[in-house]
């Protein structure tokens, strides 16, 4: 898929879609980095690897956060007091 298209089809500008490219922009959001990673077919693997270099939550682990969300937090504020 050309920039171009991909770029329309995400709604970005392609100069955006060039940078992330050259790795000199990381994605605006991790909804949008989800969405770049539908359009190019990536496999889970991928996806969760293109998620995690931009800074945000693998699938895998946001099932697990959502699951048990808040005995994580209560199990990382007890690590806070301690």
């Amino acid at each position: 898929m050309s920039q171009s298209r991909l770029a329309e089809i995400a709604g970005v500008d392609k100069s955006y879609i060039s940078r992330l490219e050259k790795g000199e922009r990381k994605v605006l959001s991790r909804s949008l980095a989800i969405k770049i990673a539908e359009l190019l077919n990536l496999s889970h693997d991928e996806t969760e690897i293109w998620l995690i270099s931009g800074g945000y939550v693998s699938p895998r682990f946001q099932k697990l956060v959502d699951r048990s969300g808040s005995k994580l937090i209560e199990m990382i504020s007890l690590l806070d007091e301690g």
